[in-house]
């Protein structure tokens, strides 16, 4: 047999691997930073601005658009086409809709478009600005697939396609996330990066408040926003936490809880299915009825009747707990940079937005002035022309055919090839008074236009805060997502009721826990509607709701752990302290960044050896002193601040070095090193003196 390539296995799994997860990265799952778009997207817009289909043209069957999207550069299944195509104009999803839709696009139900034989599109006015300048020039193009026609790279995108709408993507060990904004704030931030490219990301969040979802609703913590936008990555545990709007009424006998938007990416569906989970759960007792009204004329509507003696206080924090009326948005800007999956913050990306525009002003102006210095050239010569007229004819008449007169007519007049080449393509009516003052008027006219296109070159800045103006007069609109800060609900009319009371836990040697109103030894203090974590001897923090706490229950029941394992130690994420210390049975010691304990869950937090185990766990403040005792009767006490601090991953390093089959029997911190003997260096022990 010939042409057989041997080869490993292994390097060839790995070789074809890497291939295809860098073609879902980039052919699929995440944006481009110039124009926001994923290449569906960016292809659908191309075949429809190709096929003509503008705003002010007739809507055309999406089937046909689909069939050209497939047939000329998207060789992929027409369902997941006609899918992204009906999402780029479904105004639920997108915070300003790409295309104009006629027929059915689905709802906030959850109910997909109608299908593509029913359904018409064509681009929105805001599609069309993606477009703009798109054959002048405007960007790079590649072959498609077959090799027959060229495509964009990226679209001009003159809109803010990436910020203001956002977009979510799943790619292989890489995924993004980003979350809309509102057109006029974004506008507004890009003049003032434009005015002061030194502008720090706190300033520009002067302009850009925070996302602006297509349903509006209320993002309740705005304070983790900062550290977001600065990152383009929500911190551990500090997600955005976006709410439902809601009114309360009474009517009659009854309390009415009406919700007028749901969080952006849920359905109305979806949440009357986790409020039927709540009325078998018996945990909405005093309700008489729930409604879902929402349509296309009267909005987003929920609507709950409640008993007049209802606290209306208890029932929304229940809602929002336990329904997706209240959702956490984990935000990740990761985009492509030259071809390159980047994480950038808000400042950088509207840096590289700008930069785009500036390339394209360039590039489109560029090319309108070459047009306009050809059409100048030729109506010079026609000038030249009219001026000579007598010659131009005798020269003419006189030539042996076309190309003597061509050489004539440049050698006499001092004309360029192109000028001769008019001249002599020029009708015999242009030489009447009425044709010659019209080529004057033109040969102005062009004159004009590019002294305006000078001008727009020597001030790209200038003209690009006027363009960015224009679209935010044009384009922009109200913000619809309120930005709040708040931890419970607030009732209009009513009180505000706190959720949660000061109390302190202990957990006792023999794994019992109780709650006192007071501080006592040993215990931590923590709010009532918080959470504890349990740390395990196995290397786990179970993630515990104080509020399930009964006195005299033992923790290890509480936290549920496996056989075999024991909750050592317990702690919260509200501590003051900056990091957890962990002393382990074989003397491996972590100080652990509290930062890294992932708050919505239960998770590791140390690696262990075989056959370790760990020992004890201090997260109080102040306890910086720690005295270890071996089976073998050494003591070691040394100060814990050497210790570096790691992340969750981390196995700790050696606190003291054990003699053979000998082990850590006992640990106690303290707050100072008073009658302590401290270890002069890691490692050595000293024998208690008896």
């Amino acid at each position: 047999m010939e042409n057989i390539l041997e080869t490993e296995i292994e390097k060839e799994f790995e070789e074809n691997f890497l291939r295809y997860s860098l073609s879902v990265i980039t052919d699929r799952a995440i944006p481009d930073v110039k124009d926001g778009n994923k290449p569906v997207h960016r292809r659908i817009l191309h075949i429809m601005k190709d096929m003509g289909l503008t705003y002010d043209k007739r809507h055309k069957k999406c089937a046909s658009v689909t069939g050209n999207v497939i047939a000329r550069v998207h060789p992929r299944g027409d369902t997941s086409v006609y899918e992204a195509m009906a999402k780029m104009a479904q105004p639920f999803y997108l915070r300003y809709p790409l295309i104009d839709w006629q027929g059915s696009v689905g709802n906030v139900s959850g109910d997909g478009p109608a299908a593509a034989r029913y359904t018409e599109c064509r681009l929105s006015k805001i599609g069309e600005l993606m477009m703009e300048g798109i054959k002048k020039d405007a960007v790079d193009t590649k072959l498609n697939y077959a090799d027959d026609e060229y495509e964009p790279i990226v679209v001009p995108s003159l809109f803010p396609n990436l910020i203001c709408n956002g977009t979510s993507g799943i790619g292989v060990a890489i995924a993004t996330n980003l979350v809309p904004h509102n057109l006029n704030e974004v506008m507004a931030g890009a003049i003032a990066l434009l005015n002061n490219g030194d502008i720090t990301t706190a300033e520009l969040m002067e302009y850009i408040k925070g996302p602006d979802f297509p349903l509006g609703g209320v993002v309740i913590n705005p304070s983790v926003l900062l550290d977001t936008y600065e990152t383009g990555r929500s911190p551990r545990g500090k997600s955005i936490k976006l709410r439902a709007d809601y009114n309360v009424k009474e009517e009659g006998r009854e309390k009415l809880l009406t919700f007028t938007s749901i969080p952006h990416g849920t359905t109305t569906i979806k949440i009357m299915e986790d409020i039927e989970k709540l009325i078998e759960a018996q945990s909405l007792p005093t309700l008489n009825a729930v409604l879902d009204n929402s349509n296309e004329e009267n909005g987003i509507n929920i609507s709950l009747g409640f008993t007049k003696q209802t606290d209306v206080t208890d029932v929304l924090n229940l809602l929002f707990s336990k329904t997706d009326l209240e959702v956490s948005i984990s935000v990740n800007n990761t985009c492509l940079v030259d071809g390159q999956p980047v994480t950038l913050g808000i400042r950088d990306m509207l840096a590289h937005y700008i930069n785009h525009q500036v390339d394209v002003l360039k590039r489109t102006t560029n090319y309108d002035l070459d047009k306009l210095n050809a059409r100048l050239e030729v109506l010079f010569g026609h000038k030249v022309a009219v001026e000579n007229i007598d010659v131009v004819v005798e020269i003419i008449k006189s030539a042996d055919n076309k190309s003597d007169a061509k050489a004539k007519l440049m050698s006499t007049l001092s004309l360029t090839e192109n000028q001769a080449e008019a001249i002599l393509d020029m009708k015999l009516s242009k030489l009447t008074s009425i044709e010659v003052k019209d080529i004057l008027d033109n040969l102005k006219q062009v004159e004009a236009s590019i002294e305006e296109c000078n001008q727009i070159l020597a001030d790209i800045k200038g003209h690009l805060i006027k363009r960015f103006t224009q679209i935010s007069k044009d384009f922009g609109d109200d913000r619809r997502t309120k930005l709040e800060e708040t931890e419970f609900v607030k009732v209009a009319g009513k009180k505000s009721k706190s959720a949660g009371v000061q109390m302190y836990v202990l957990k006792q040697d023999n794994g019992t826990i109780n709650t006192y109103k007071t501080s006592v030894a040993g215990s931590i203090g923590v709010m009532s509607d918080d959470y504890l974590y349990a740390f395990s001897s196995m290397g786990m923090a179970y993630k515990i709701s104080v509020s399930k706490i009964v006195n005299g229950m033992n923790i290890n029941v509480l936290a549920n752990v496996k056989s075999g394992e024991t909750i050592v130690d317990i702690g919260t994420a509200q501590s003051e302290v900056e990091s957890f210390t962990i002393l382990t049975e074989l003397g491996m010691i972590k100080r652990l960044k509290k930062s890294e304990m992932d708050s919505s869950r239960s998770t590791g937090y140390i690696k262990l050896q075989d056959g370790d185990k760990v020992l004890s766990v201090e997260t109080r403040k102040g306890f910086n002193y720690v005295s270890i005792t071996t089976s073998d009767d050494y003591n070691l006490a040394f100060e814990i601040t050497g210790v570096a601090e790691t992340g969750k991953a981390g196995k700790g390093v050696k606190s003291v070095s054990l003699h053979k089959d000998c082990i850590v029997s006992k640990v106690e911190f303290f707050k100072t090193d008073k009658n302590l003997t401290l270890g002069k260096r890691a490692g050595v022990g000293k024998k208690p003196k008896k």
